[in-house]
């Protein structure tokens, strides 16, 4: 375990575990930690934070009401190398006939940032107000980007709602 009872570990270009981390209220930067930014380290330092994954933009550009932005609420932002973000759209999203539309909601919902030489990087406040971070964030390595979650929102939304797709089967010599 280790590090202050911290999971996490980063292998060949991917973002794994779990570390909680703190949001600097006053500049709005978090401080990557080191086992993560190596990996944003072999793509550069520029990075997109989003606070609506790029898979959930066509579904969010079919039901947005733009009288009632509250309907887009998300607990998570996430934050990825700009290039695999780049690849990413381009790859789904290049040949539909919306794809200004698609690129507005990407561009209202995230902005391109840099990690600085010390490892922050800064959250743009409306992807902090969107996402609703306090103090306490939790970032979670999810394969090619980290999602960053408030503390008590994760706890609530992802650990209280979880429900595993498949029932886990038990042997009943386990009773």
């Amino acid at each position: 375990m280790g590090n202050n009872g911290n999971f996490g570990f980063v292998s060949a270009n991917r973002f794994r575990g779990q570390v909680k981390a703190r949001l600097d209220q006053k500049t709005g930067r978090i401080k990557i930690p080191a086992r993560y930014l190596e990996t944003f380290k072999q793509s550069g330092s520029k990075v997109f934070i989003t606070s609506i994954p790029h898979d959930n933009i066509p579904t969010i550009f079919e039901e947005f009401d733009p009288g009632n932005l509250e309907s887009l609420k998300i607990s998570c932002a996430a934050i990825l190398p700009l290039e695999i973000w780049y690849k990413q759209f381009e790859n789904k999203y290049a040949d539909l006939e919306e794809v200004d539309e698609v690129m507005f909601f990407a561009n209202y919902f995230g902005a391109e940032a840099e990690i600085d030489a010390k490892g922050r990087v800064m959250i743009p406040n409306a992807i902090r107000e969107h996402s609703n971070f306090k103090e306490e964030v939790m970032l979670i390595g999810t394969g090619n980007r980290l999602q960053i979650w408030d503390e008590k929102e994760f706890m609530k939304h992802r650990l209280m709602n979880y429900k595993p797709k498949k029932k886990i089967e038990t042997n009943d010599s386990d009773k």
